[in-house]
């Protein structure tokens, strides 16, 4: 049996009010809410792409380092804006620089692949290496893998191993077979 909030107007302007009030702000100016109506729209197939691109953008260029963060998405896979790694790569360091721990993993992933800039292994390792440090468990992935190599930093097995258990803590993808490779190496059977 269907109850008063399954029709009318209070189910109505349960889900659209706040809709309405992120556009109101967003519309005014307000950095957050034009954030937020980004992610509204991001996701919501190509038709939606644009009006993400535009909130985004706006957001970004006020300033705000996860509309940044965001910005630099869409730039990488091309929604809703013409794809262009390089505007991506630069997104990605507003933000990073802004102290956006998900941009300084991406931004230490553009280092270590090249995109939108030439590859930089030591650049690469001081990036994963800040946002491992905020906890993040897929850059101390990153900080272990850099140091069990040597790429970008001395090659340190012992402190690779600290990190990638730390990862495996946070149950990062790629944890677990990175302690058993770094123990096997270590500690042959």
């Amino acid at each position: 049996m269907p109850t008063q909030g399954d029709f009318g107007p209070t189910s109505f302007h349960a889900r659209t009010q706040p809709i309405w009030a992120m556009y109101v702000g967003a519309t005014l100016g307000v950095a957050s809410s034009q954030r937020q109506l980004a992610f509204y729209y991001h996701g919501r197939g190509r038709d939606h792409d644009t009006a993400c691109a535009k909130w985004a953008t706006r957001a970004a260029r006020a300033g705000d380092a996860e509309a940044q963060y965001l910005l630099a998405e869409l730039y990488l896979g091309g929604f809703g804006v013409e794809k262009s790694p390089d505007k991506a790569f630069r997104w990605y360091s507003a933000s990073a620089n802004a102290g956006y721990i998900h941009a300084q993993h991406a931004l230490a992933w553009c280092f270590e692949q090249g995109v939108g800039t030439v590859k930089n292994a030591a650049s690469a390792f001081d990036w994963y290496m800040k946002a491992a440090s905020q906890g993040l468990g897929l850059s101390m992935v990153g900080v272990a893998h850099y140091l069990w190599k040597g790429l970008g930093v001395e090659r340190n097995p012992d402190a690779a191993l600290l990190w990638a258990r730390q990862a495996l803590e946070r149950d990062a993808d790629g944890a677990r077979d990175l302690v058993d490779e770094i123990m096997k190496e270590r500690w042959p059977s």
